[in-house]
Parts: C-alpha cells; sequence; structure tokens
C-alpha cells in the first residue's frame, strides 16, 4: 500500500493554486518580488505546519522543501547580515508565540468551537493532543441518526495566534445495505458557514439547510472536489416563506406559536421532521421537508412514499391531533446516537 504524503500533497496544491495564477497574469507579474515573497511566506507556513508527528518520508519532504525555502530567501535576501537579522526575529517571534500558546492557552479556543458545531464529545481527544504538543492533528467521531444511516466525521484541528480550533471537517455519510453509495463533504469553519454535524448529515441526505442571511445551501451532486468531497451550493429561493408553507399544512392551524416555530427552525435546519396533519379524516402521521427550490414543503408516508397534502386520506388514529403533533415534536428533538472510534491521528 502506497503511503501517504501530507507535506508533498500540501506542497503540490500550493503550486496547483500557483499554476492557475499564472494562467490570470503576465510573466512580469508571476516573476516579480510581491509573487515570490508571498511564495516565501507560504513555504514558512508549510513548514510550520508539519513540524510534528511526520513519518521518515514526511520528514525528508519537509527538508527538501526548507532547502528550497532557503534558496528563495536568499534570492530576495542577498545580503547575508539582513537574512540573520530577519531569522533571529522570527526566532525570537516563535519563542513568544509558544511560550503563549500552553496548552491552558490552546484550549481555550476548543470549547465554543466544539459545542457550536456538536463535537463537545471529542473535546477530551483535542486536549490529549494539545497536552502532548501537537500543533495539528484529526480525530475521528461517528454518528448514527437512523437505524441504517452513519456519518464518520474527520475533525481537523489547527493551532493559531497560540489557540487550538477546529480548522474544517468532513463527513461522509454510509447506508447499511448500500456500501458502495458513500457520499462526502467537507465542512470549512468560516464565519457564515456555520454547519454542525447535524446539518452536514441532512445536507449529505439531500435535503436543504438554511443559512443566517436568508439563502438556502444544498449539495451539488454533479461538482466534486479533488478528494473526491460534494461541494456545497448556495442559492436564494425568492419568493419563498417558509412560515406561510408550513402554516398552509392540514391541520397546523390547531399548533401554538410556539409548536409553530419548532417546525419552522427544524425544516430550516435541513430536518425531515414526523408531524401529524389532518386533511379532513383525522389525525395522519407524515414526514415532511423542505424544498425552498420547489417554493414547497415536501411530504411523504411511513413507506417514503410522495403524498400530496390536498388529497383526502383514509382514518387510521384514534388519537387527537392535538396529543398526536405534541408527541411528534417531542420525538424530533431527540439526538442521535454517538459511537466512539478508535482514536486515529494525523498531523
Amino acid at each position: 500500500m502506497k503511503k501517504g504524503n501530507r507535506v508533498a500533497d500540501a506542497y503540490k496544491a500550493l503550486h496547483k493554486q500557483q499554476d492557475e495564477l499564472k494562467k490570470d497574469f503576465r510573466k512580469e507579474v508571476i516573476e516579480s518580488r510581491l509573487f515570490r515573497m508571498q511564495t516565501l511566506k507560504e513555504y514558512n507556513r508549510l513548514l510550520a505546519k508539519f513540524s510534528k508527528g511526520l513519518q521518515p518520508h514526511e520528514k525528508f519532504y519537509r527538508q527538501l522543501l526548507n532547502r528550497e525555502r532557503r534558496l528563495l530567501e536568499k534570492e530576495l535576501y542577498p545580503n547575508v547580515l539582513l537574512r540573520l537579522a530577519l531569522n533571529l526575529y522570527k526566532l525570537t517571534k516563535a519563542i513568544a508565540v509558544r511560550t503563549i500558546a500552553s496548552p491552558k492557552n490552546q484550549q481555550k479556543g476548543l470549547k465554543d468551537n466544539d459545542h457550536k458545531y456538536g463535537f463537545a464529545d471529542g473535546r477530551k481527544k483535542a486536549e490529549q493532543f494539545i497536552s502532548k504538543g501537537y500543533d495539528s492533528f484529526t480525530i475521528p467521531l461517528t454518528r448514527s441518526y437512523t437505524p441504517t444511516e452513519q456519518v464518520d466525521y474527520s475533525l481537523n484541528y489547527t493551532s493559531n495566534n497560540g489557540a487550538t480550533t477546529l480548522d474544517h471537517y468532513t463527513a461522509k455519510l454510509t447506508v447499511a445495505g448500500k456500501p458502495e453509495d458513500k457520499k462526502q463533504v467537507r465542512v470549512e469553519i468560516a464565519e457564515g458557514q456555520q454547519f454542525d454535524e447535524r446539518k452536514a448529515y441532512n445536507l449529505l441526505a439531500g435535503r436543504f439547510v438554511k443559512n443566517d442571511n436568508d439563502s438556502w445551501n444544498r449539495i451539488d451532486w454533479n461538482d466534486r472536489d479533488a478528494e473526491g468531497n460534494f461541494k456545497i451550493k448556495e442559492f436564494t429561493a425568492v419568493d419563498f416563506n417558509l412560515i406561510k408553507e408550513v402554516n398552509k399544512l392540514p391541520g397546523f392551524d390547531r399548533l401554538d406559536g410556539i409548536q409553530l416555530a419548532k417546525v419552522v427552525q427544524g425544516l430550516e435546519k435541513g430536518e425531515r421532521l414526523a408531524v401529524t396533519i389532518d386533511r379532513g379524516t383525522g389525525p395522519e402521521q407524515v414526514n415532511i421537508q423542505v424544498h425552498p427550490i420547489k417554493r414547497l414543503i415536501e411530504a411523504f408516508d411511513g413507506q417514503n412514499r410522495k403524498i400530496k397534502l390536498d388529497e383526502p386520506a383514509v382514518k387510521e388514529q384514534n388519537k387527537s391531533l392535538k396529543e398526536k403533533q405534541t408527541e411528534d415534536l417531542s420525538i424530533a428533538e431527540k439526538p442521535a446516537v454517538v459511537r466512539n472510534r478508535k482514536r486515529k491521528m494525523s498531523v
């Protein structure tokens, strides 16, 4: 089995980006001091990122990268005394950063990130890596949301300005009986993109998730990145009013404001909700999910068959509609089952 080389992959990815820039700008720009100084900065970033926990073949590649960095630095700063001064400054800065980046300070950024994205159970493992001096590491976690659906998460942490935080994570959905039908997505931790673990699962399940800016997201099943992750696409559903559509569900005029708000919030997060409606023949349990492109709410019966909400149904339940709807909302709030996987670490 061929060994992976994270240093080589990052180095090649950098030069692939630079090759794309060469297509957009003139030769004079690419060969300018500004462009080469940015390249030197990227080399320093890679060397800092891959400094611990490397395999022997990765260490050798890092040595070659460091040699390349030194040659470029010599071209940019031919004066020996200036180079010594710059390296002395970087060394002093690195010592200061290491002082600030104590395990206690690094752990400050973990709590907020982990709770915000739903990975609080991975925090103790992250703290263990930090206490051992790792600046970057990966933690695997597993969630089971239904008896047949499992999502494997890979949490990637990095250290920045003395604090270790979640940089990005990947989520891979596997459905029982369909091992070949694996769907994977990469979620970047950035402002405006707060996809927690549950929203990531809902996206992989083919549903829509709403952003804070009123736009929606879904996965583009026809577009992947170089690692095979499906890309998340953002769009705006003009003239779509989810609250209005929820109020149009048959029998929902009997729900109070709090119950209606729970349904709306669940649909915005991409949930498929079990609710009870009344199409004129009594209480009937269905599953609903939002489809903002079609400007409607889709409904499915117990056999996952799509149903039309404007058609009457045969009465099958004896409980009152109010009792059934209250039960539905309590069931929808139950958390996913958490399974711990054997620890796996990469740097």
